[in-house]
């Protein structure tokens, strides 16, 4: 009973997974498509390009805040007790 259970758990999987890769490769590359017909006419070609190295920079300063102090911190605020 349980031997037929993985087996057909087993069988199911598998042709679920074929039903999907073959659904995914006909939406990925269509039907009437022969692939070594278009990899014949593609020709890849590796070729370093050289940067722009003009680089423009600005020289900029940061703004600090006043280093002052205020003469009295501020008073805590006033809590109600119920």
């Amino acid at each position: 009973m349980i031997a037929s259970r993985f087996l057909s758990s087993g069988a199911f999987a598998v042709v679920t997974t074929l039903a999907l890769f073959l659904t995914m490769k006909v939406l990925v590359t269509g039907r009437d498509y022969e692939i070594e017909q278009k990899l014949a006419t593609v020709g890849i070609d590796f070729v370093r390009v050289e940067r722009d190295e003009d680089v423009n920079t600005k020289d900029r300063t940061l703004k600090r805040p006043s280093q002052q102090r205020p003469e009295e911190p501020p008073p805590p605020p006033k809590l109600q007790q119920t």
